[in-house]
């Protein structure tokens, strides 16, 4: 997709069919200004990921990847394994928020796990996709 199609879409979804149900077109939007701010931020080794990040990708296929993240309320974040091979046990550690109410740490092991998380005001996490076994904890 071009930017300029999202965009389109974007507008499509916020000014068009009243009748879209409005969370899942809040989260699409949410997810094409993500792209279009170009907020993906892959890790190759330990360290915090920028608070503008909202598409997270740890690739490493031997060596553990631990990464720190400050939540952004009212933001949907999606975090992969984008790694080659491996099953190196990447984690992503939260402050200021939880994933699900409760856990701060997130455990990928596996190439192409993911989740996706909606962070709410108060930055609590609602895990919309955990694609995968990624742990919570």
């Amino acid at each position: 997709m071009t930017q300029k199609t999202l965009l389109q879409l974007k507008d499509r979804l916020r000014y068009g069919d009243s009748n879209h149900d409005k969370i899942k077109t809040g989260f699409i939007i949410d997810l094409v200004d993500s792209v279009l701010q170009n907020s993906v931020t892959e890790l190759t080794a330990s360290g915090a990921v920028p608070d503008t990040a909202r598409i997270i990708e740890l690739n490493h296929a031997s060596v553990i990847i631990a990464a720190t993240y400050n939540v952004t309320p009212n933001s949907l974040v999606i975090i992969k394994d984008t790694s080659a091979t491996g099953t190196a046990a990447h984690n992503v550690t939260l402050s200021g928020g939880t994933f699900n109410g409760t856990n701060t740490v997130a455990t990928l092991n596996a190439r192409d796990e993911f989740l996706v998380v909606w962070f709410d005001s108060a930055g609590r996490g609602q895990v919309i996709a955990n694609v995968g076994s990624v742990a919570l904890s």
